[in-house]
Parts: structure tokens; C-alpha cells; sequence
């Protein structure tokens, strides 16, 4: 990764998590599609350990039995410094999510990463593809069907409610404003002048 540019790389998966003492969400593991390549068989990118961001590499795995889907093999790298990258250690694997048990839609941009930490002990975290992707290359990475739309979240609506509502009083207190600039003029008018 070291001889490509930001032009070169598109963000096309991202996990986040809300930081229990600031509340504020934060990109835990991101994957990166390097535009450049012909052949798409590896994404690069970086999985967050500890507060530091350790670079890793996705290939994607073809299992034997074609009836069953692709997947990532994740791996930590290091650089060798010659454009080519060292394998440390398989940390896990990542899975399209085709289908639910809850029986909720499902939108075909969400993968499930089974990770391994620094203790060896196994943790499990979701990301969404974050960029649209051509048919080939969303089959590529296990999924059945292209990204589709997704509905406003309650979250999202509320704060459209909101600022809706903020939009509604700004117009309130707009006319109400000039309503008051016109019965001050109108006043200053009917004064008698000394």
C-alpha cells in the first residue's frame, strides 16, 4: 500500500463503535479497493487494536462447493518497503450477510468479521459496504444481490423531525419578527413630531 495514492484507493467497507466515555461512533476497521488493479482479489486496510491501527489484508476466498459464497480471510501485513507486504498472522474472516433468522430485510451491504485479538480471544464486529459496487464485484465479495436502498433509521428521522421543526420556527419567528418591524414603523408614524 505504500506506493498508492488516496486517488488510487476507494473506502468501501467500514465498522464503527460508539466509544463508551465519549458516545461519539468511531471507524474501528476499514477496507480499502485499490481502483488501479485489473484482477480485484485483495482489499487493504487497517482493523483498530488497542488504540492503534494495525494494517491487514482481505482476500477473498472462493470455497470448492460453488453453492456456497465467497468470504475474506483477513490477515495482519507489515510492509516490506519494496511495494510488497509481509503476512504476520490470519486474525479472521469476514461474511456477507444474505440473510436473516430475525426475518428483518435485508440490504445486501452489511458483512459480519469474526477477528481475533491480541490475547487470541475471538470477537465478533459488522461493517457496511459504504460505496456501490458493479454486480461482479458485490458477487465477488458473497453477496447474492446488490446493495439496495436503506429506509431512514429512527435516529435519522428524528433528527429530520427536528430539524424540520427548527426550519418551522425559524419561519415563525421570522414573520413575527417583521410583523413587529411593521407595527413599530407603523407607531413611529402616528408619533407627533416635536
Amino acid at each position: 500500500m505504500s506506493d498508492q495514492t488516496n486517488d488510487d484507493l476507494q473506502l468501501i467497507f467500514r465498522c464503527m463503535t460508539k466509544d463508551p466515555d465519549t458516545k461519539k461512533y468511531q471507524a474501528i476497521l476499514e477496507l480499502f479497493l485499490d481502483k488501479e488493479k485489473e484482477e480485484i482479489n485483495v482489499l487493504d486496510g487497517w482493523v483498530m487494536r488497542d488504540s492503534e491501527r494495525i494494517p491487514i489484508r482481505a482476500t477473498i476466498r472462493e470455497p470448492k462447493d460453488k453453492e456456497k459464497q465467497n468470504f475474506l480471510s483477513i490477515y495482519e501485513i507489515s510492509d516490506v518497503g519494496d511495494g510488497t507486504v509481509k503476512f504476520e498472522r490470519e486474525l479472521g474472516f469476514g461474511n456477507a450477510i444474505n440473510n436473516r433468522q430475525d426475518n428483518e430485510p435485508v440490504y445486501y451491504d452489511q458483512m459480519v468479521f469474526s477477528l481475533i485479538n491480541k490475547n487470541n480471544e475471538n470477537y465478533t464486529i459488522y461493517g457496511r459496504l459504504v460505496a456501490d459496487l458493479n454486480e461482479e464485484l458485490t458477487h465477488k465479495l458473497g453477496f447474492k444481490e446488490l446493495k439496495k436502498e436503506r429506509p431512514l433509521s429512527y435516529s435519522s428521522k428524528i433528527f429530520e423531525k427536528l430539524a424540520q421543526e427548527h426550519k418551522t420556527q425559524d419561519t415563525t419567528h421570522t414573520e413575527e419578527k417583521q410583523e413587529n418591524q411593521a407595527k413599530t414603523a407603523e407607531k413611529k408614524k402616528r408619533r407627533p413630531k416635536p
